[in-house]
């Protein structure tokens, strides 16, 4: 039994997975699994991992393809380790992620640890990104306070906390005996998060930016997702669901809070340029969207405030139902990126 099982879902990967499966493979902790789950790929990522394979760390999987989650949840279902970490396709480690992480939770004895990141742009220019907080060990009690609380009431915040599950190694006990599992094509790793540490796990964490996250233009997070309210609001009940089931405390609005936030990605989302659409679809769609419930109440009830001036001018707007001003904003915003 290896002691970490660290699982890649790859879909059309043939550019990166190489790179990202290289810096599992280089890693100086060695006693771990590398499962790789293709997901229908249609280029040469299955060529590429059959090829990677051949060292016996690594076991490859092919399935038809059925999104991320149920990627990710193969992946969980087949790992032998006491540990699990998941890597994106198009990310890498560094050297010492593993054994950065291992080292923590062998050390405190904690449920889980974390890490920074760096964001890198296609050029290779990079930024760093904290983690949840400084450097050191937090009880359950503090780990839902610095992970779970921030995931449901701090959307709204100028600075998030990002959901990331790539930025932790967990005990596979947790995750199996709980029967944890992503649902989703977006804002699965925010689910999965809140539940984990619901659970009563505690965290270590390290300052050190030990992950590499590409800021891939083509990703999920990056292209126009026609379904985004529906999404949304699947992942919003289902959040409902979880304080409901660990009787979580939150600030009473939390749920407006966070009915905004999902309208000011839904903004964005409707004006992206993958969206074909022309401004007078746009408009009509977010007139729609915004008119359905929980969306009105939250816009008629609620004002966000605590986010960066151009958030605010958005948020104004559609509580003003300037949705002519809204589209000419973000037409200027798309001129000026391209």
């Amino acid at each position: 039994m290896p002691e970490i099982s660290v699982i890649i879902p790859v879909y059309n990967g043939e550019k990166l997975i190489e790179k990202a499966v290289s810096s599992v493979l280089s890693q100086s902790f060695e006693d771990f699994e590398l499962i790789i789950v293709n997901d229908g790929s249609r280029d040469k990522t299955e060529e590429i991992c059959r090829r990677l394979s051949s060292d016996g760390r690594v076991r490859l999987f092919n399935k038809e393809n059925a999104g991320v989650s149920e990627a990710r949840n193969d992946g969980i279902s087949m790992a032998r380790g006491k540990y699990i970490a998941f890597l994106d396709a198009d990310d890498t480690y560094e050297t010492d992620f593993l054994s950065s992480l291992m080292s923590l939770i062998k050390e405190t004895g904690a449920s889980a640890a974390h890490c920074a990141d760096t964001c890198l742009l296609p050029d290779g220019t990079g930024t760093y990104e904290a983690p949840a907080a400084k450097a050191g060990f937090y009880t359950p009690d503090e780990a839902r306070e610095l992970v779970v609380l921030p995931l449901l009431s701090g959307r709204l915040a100028e600075k998030p906390f990002n959901g990331f599950i790539w930025r932790f190694i967990y005990r596979a006990d947790i995750i199996k005996d709980n029967k944890l599992r992503f649902s989703g094509a977006y804002l699965e790793d925010e689910l999965f998060l809140i539940e984990y540490f619901s659970l009563g796990a505690s965290l270590a964490i390290t300052e050190k930016a030990l992950y590499n996250y590409l800021i891939n233009p083509a990703s999920v997070t990056h292209k126009y997702l026609p379904d985004y309210p529906d999404t949304f609001l699947k992942s919003f009940e289902m959040k409902k669901a979880l304080c409901e089931r660990f009787s979580l405390s939150l600030p009473g609005d939390w749920e407006n809070s966070t009915v905004w936030a999902g309208i000011l990605i839904e903004a964005g989302n409707e004006f992206a340029p993958g969206n074909s659409a022309c401004a007078g679809e746009k408009k009509r769609k977010l007139r729609a969207v915004f008119s359905s419930e929980p969306y009105a109440s939250a816009i008629r009830n609620y004002t966000p405030s605590g986010m960066n001036k151009k958030k605010m001018i958005v948020a104004r707007l559609i509580k003003m139902k300037l949705y002519g001003t809204l589209t000419l904003l973000y037409r200027i915003k798309n001129r000026n990126r391209s």
